[in-house]
């Protein structure tokens, strides 16, 4: 079978690019890019073994131009790269006329776009792709003939994603059915009585809980190897990733601010600089709202409700419609702070994007992501050699180096952009109580808003 590959290049030129700052020919011309192209290069011809190649780039000035006509907002803050960037882009086409890759940008259209299209088309002639790049979104993408390669430790590596490791493994064949979370727990209790998968994975904490019913229980050997506080305590629900609230902070927008925590937030220069979406409706917004409050004093205490109304009274009514616009609004030098979450940031961080990831002082609440196998699966005990193998030391190794979620297990490894676990002061979450009140929580926040807006 032939195979293609196809670079996300302007991740892996950013990649370079901020990798080696420094890096530069006899004459002062930048190269630091280009390097990291070349020895991504060297790595996929090593280990893929290519019959094609191609390079798919967001061409400048018009990439986003379509978007823009439906949603004029659209990354209208983004700064454009620095002028040494550009400087290397004439370089890169000498690289690639040399390896004899054609480079893809196209107006009006972004390089996922590209990726996505070559990835279908190639298909169709019973072409296998590989996808290499450092956004996770292409993982929507993989299919038998689709793979998924991302950046591991900065730039010489790559790893993939795929389920066929687990199937090289113990030879299992596995279905994979994808859909969102809630999708998800709704077919399983629709199909109860007769259920069609034998594992769920994905999906917070709360929602295991709340359907302990749908699920039978395990726990793994390899249980006594997660960090104490995301072990598997409920006797079918198995924890394998972790994201915390923290703070993504723009430099540019920040000079002259110590920001190490949630008490440096409250300075009258960030009113209205401060990005969050809702806790009513964001998940990773009310796990922030449940972060201050653990690091404040705690759920019920009236100080921490005190701390989340100076807060909000700086916020100043700007509550984003979605998690993933607080990220941006701080990479694209919108906003000055926001309230984020761990995954996302590291992957900026990974992109080359001009921020700071701060992890509170006062301390850092991780949730995890689970796993369980479901009542009455028909093939349990290949089930169960799952749940083992998504907390082995291999997989979380690959989780930690590969992709922007941090592993439960104690030893694993992560990579040079997030911050060791033993390094953060971390909070523990008192699961159940924030399950059974989650709505008496919610109701204070909307009261105190309610109250700021008033009086505004």
């Amino acid at each position: 079978m032939k195979r293609l590959v196809v670079i996300d290049g302007k991740s892996v030129f950013y990649r370079g690019y901020y990798a080696m700052p420094g890096l530069s020919m006899a004459d002062g011309t930048p190269t630091g890019g280009v390097y990291g192209f070349v020895s991504l290069a060297i790595e996929l011809i090593k280990k893929l073994e290519p019959d094609y190649v191609a390079v798919a780039w967001d061409k400048r000035g018009t990439n986003i131009r379509k978007r823009r006509e439906l949603y004029p907002e659209y990354k209208a803050g983004r700064k454009p790269a620095p002028d040494d960037f550009y400087q290397q882009i004439p370089i890169l086409h000498e690289l690639l006329d040399a390896f004899g890759w054609p480079l893809y940008e196209i107006d009006d259209y972004e390089a996922d776009d590209i990726m996505g299209a070559f990835a279908r088309q190639a298909e169709a002639r019973g072409i296998e792709t590989c996808l290499i790049t450092s956004d996770l979104d292409a993982l929507q993408l993989i299919s038998p003939m689709t793979k998924v390669y991302a950046m591991k430790n900065g730039l010489r590596n790559i790893e993939e994603f795929t389920s066929e490791y687990f199937e090289e493994k113990y030879g299992i064949k596995v279905e994979l059915i994808q859909a969102g979370t809630g999708e998800l727990f709704k077919k399983l209790e629709s199909e109860k009585e007769a259920p069609v998968a034998d594992v769920i994975f994905g999906g917070s904490y709360t929602q295991y809980a709340t359907h302990g019913e749908l699920f039978e229980n395990y726990v793994s050997p390899e249980n006594e190897n997660v960090i104490k506080e995301y072990q598997n305590t409920t006797g079918y629900s198995t924890p394998y990733t972790l994201d915390g609230s923290v703070l993504i902070v723009n430099p540019d927008l920040t000079k002259g601010m110590n920001i190490e925590g949630y008490s440096d937030l409250i300075k009258p220069e960030l009113k209205g600089k401060i990005a969050t979406a809702d806790p009513a409706n964001s998940s990773s917004a009310f796990a922030q709202l449940t972060n201050m409050l653990q690091a404040e004093g705690g759920y019920t205490d009236e100080k921490a409700w005190t701390y989340v109304k100076d807060l909000f009274t700086l916020i100043d009514g700007k509550i984003g419609s979605s998690s993933s616009g607080v990220y941006k609004a701080v990479a694209d030098g919108e906003m000055a702070v926001g309230l984020s979450y761990e995954d996302p940031a590291v992957k900026l961080l990974n992109d080359g994007a001009n921020i700071k990831v701060v992890y509170p002082k006062e301390g850092t609440v991780f949730l995890p992501a689970s796993a369980a196998i479901i009542k009455n699966a028909k093939n349990k005990e290949n089930a169960k050699k799952f749940i083992d193998f998504i907390i082995s030391q291999d997989v979380q190794d690959t989780l930690g180096t590969t992709t922007t979620n941090r592993p439960v297990r104690k030893d694993a490894k992560t990579s040079e952009n997030m911050k060791p676990i033993e390094k953060i002061k971390v909070l523990t979450e008192d699961y159940d109580y924030v399950i059974k009140n989650k709505s008496d929580i919610v109701k204070k926040y909307n009261e105190i808003f309610t109250d700021i807006q008033s009086k505004q």
